[in-house]
């Protein structure tokens, strides 16, 4: 099935989210009076108080930091919820904006890069995308992670909106590192061959504009990671002989490593080329047209070691 705004977030899962969240709280009594009033209007699904409550918390110095961390998640979570409840999944992109100004939860953040994607606004997708997953990789915000099928399809969903943006969309950095899709580990899986849709000329192995752009994110990540050593796999669309899809796959695979190289990556770098034997597993192949399936494949894959 294709996936559509929270396809593996039940509502009950948000009700439970939301109020596991209001458990605790406040640190300090003079916050009472906030929390009294922001618990009333989650617990009886007046989203449109929450704004107005967030302001009055953020505003008053003695609703401690992380009680408001806390409480602007929960605050949007019930936002998406009850968007869910009205809308299904055609959730309005302007109220999850406005959820997401709450609080950052991944289930926020999955359900706004979804309504992205479904609009093809694939750049802003991409940033939802990998906001949640590294919100997803936060254990403190997270305790329990959540099932490995929703870390896979927010993995799956960022590379594709990745590889149909219209240009090239930078990894984001969290704490000094650049995370999001550049690393491949999750918390329920490791992604064995991280894919960049680093793009080059037609029929060419000559990095264009875009595809320099990612290949210095690349080189970035790896500095970051004080690799040692890193293979790169190159992967071509099925247009084309086999042969020469094989050829060209290496020489892009090549190219890779002579920026890379060329720009002062120390490590050792092994190349590749699958060709087309190796075509990207969308998430719901018959939900996209033939030219958007080609973009999924045309990547190159690295392994570090």
């Amino acid at each position: 099935m294709r996936l559509a705004a929270l396809r593996n977030l039940r509502p009950a899962l948000v009700a439970g989210l939301v109020a596991s969240g209001l458990g605790v709280g406040p640190a300090r009594a003079d916050c009472t009076a906030i929390d009294a009033d922001i618990r009333e209007a989650v617990q009886a699904g007046l989203a449109e108080k929450l704004p107005l409550l967030n302001e009055r918390m953020l505003e008053d110095p003695t609703c401690p930091g992380d009680y408001r961390e806390r409480t602007g998640r929960v605050m949007a979570l019930a936002t998406v919820k009850q968007l869910e409840a009205k809308h299904g999944n055609a959730m309005p992109i302007e109220a999850l904006g406005e959820a997401v100004k709450l609080g950052r939860p991944w289930q926020a953040l999955y359900a706004l890069g979804n309504a992205h994607y479904g609009k093809k606004s694939f750049a802003e997708a991409v940033r939802a995308y990998e906001a949640a997953i590294e919100d997803v990789r936060d254990e403190r915000l997270n305790p329990k992670a959540p099932p490995k099928e929703v870390e896979v399809a927010l993995f799956k969903r960022s590379y594709q909106a990745r590889a149909l943006a219209e240009g090239y969309v930078e990894v984001p950095v969290t704490r000094g590192k650049r995370g999001g899709i550049a690393s491949g580990k999750y918390r329920n899986f490791t992604v064995s061959a991280v894919p960049v849709p680093i793009r080059f000329g037609y029929n060419e192995a000559t990095l264009t504009e875009d595809g320099e752009k990612a290949a210095a994110d690349m080189l970035s990540y790896l500095n970051e990671q004080s690799t040692a050593r890193v293979t790169l796999i190159g992967h071509t669309d099925p247009v084309g002989g086999e042969g020469y899809n094989k050829k060209l796959s290496l020489a892009r695979a090549g190219a890779l490593k002579t920026y890379l190289a060329g720009n002062g990556y120390t490590g050792e770098v092994v190349i590749e080329g699958k060709g087309e034997a190796e075509r990207f597993e969308a998430d719901d192949p018959s939900a996209y047209a033939e030219d958007e399936l080609h973009a999924f494949d045309r990547r190159v894959e690295f392994v570090v070691e």
